[in-house]
């Protein structure tokens, strides 16, 4: 790592020592990288959490270019997603639960549509074999309902529709509606985040991928995040 002044984004030695063995190595042969994995990943994290262009990055970290060409190539290669998909499963043990969830939340804000909805239900069944149980807004209600009864013939999953109620008046705290909400702050901590800057889906995807991680990996090694 470069003797540079240290930016509050900077991964510890602990949390790179967690991530080193996810992250790509170099490719055997050729001339040694100019730059270390490290270092490109903290001017990754900082531009997810300052929200800067990439064009913006300062210029103690290696060149933007360099870091966008990491960043491009790890989410085309899945890395984003299975170094989440890792310390989730961390993350998880540590706090003495199963690796895999049964539950799942579906929430009408972020998926727009029914069939988007389905879309990710569909994912859901496949992946998550421990999955019985899915809680959905009214918005999901009707046609959802028998979506969800075609997805197992085995271990089937309930939908549950979570609804205002009818004697609440003004602003109430949905059931279950929180955690979602919860997880909005934890991620809107990320400027980048703050509004859909990014021209692909799949590259505001790996921005929440990396938001995580870095989430993740401090709460592993019990570093407040900031």
């Amino acid at each position: 790592m470069s003797h540079r002044k240290l930016y509050p984004t900077d991964l510890s030695d602990a949390e790179w020592s967690r991530l080193a063995p996810l992250v790509p190595k170099p490719k055997p042969g050729g001339r040694r990288p100019k730059y270390d994995r490290r270092e490109i990943l903290n001017a990754i994290l900082y531009v997810v959490r300052a929200g800067c262009a990439w064009r913006l990055l300062p210029h103690d970290f290696p060149s933007w270019r360099i870091v966008y060409h990491y960043f491009r190539q790890w989410k085309l290669d899945g890395v984003w997603q299975r170094i989440h998909d890792r310390l989730r499963k961390l993350l998880r043990k540590a706090a003495g639960r199963q690796v895999q969830a049964s539950a799942a939340i579906l929430d009408s804000q972020s998926v727009k549509t029914t069939d988007r909805g389905g879309e990710r239900l569909q994912v859901l069944a496949a992946g998550w074999t421990r999955l019985r149980l899915i809680w959905a807004d009214g918005a999901y209600a009707g046609e959802l309902v028998e979506w969800v009864r075609q997805l197992r013939e085995r271990r089937r999953i309930e939908l549950e529709i979570v609804r205002r109620s009818e004697a609440a008046t003004g602003f109430v705290v949905w059931p279950k509606r929180w955690i979602v909400e919860r997880t909005f702050g934890w991620l809107n901590r990320c400027r980048r985040l703050s509004k859909d800057y990014e021209y692909l889906t799949a590259t505001s995807e790996a921005m929440i991928h990396v938001a995580m991680i870095n989430l993740m990996v401090r709460r592993l090694e019990r570093r407040p995040t900031f």
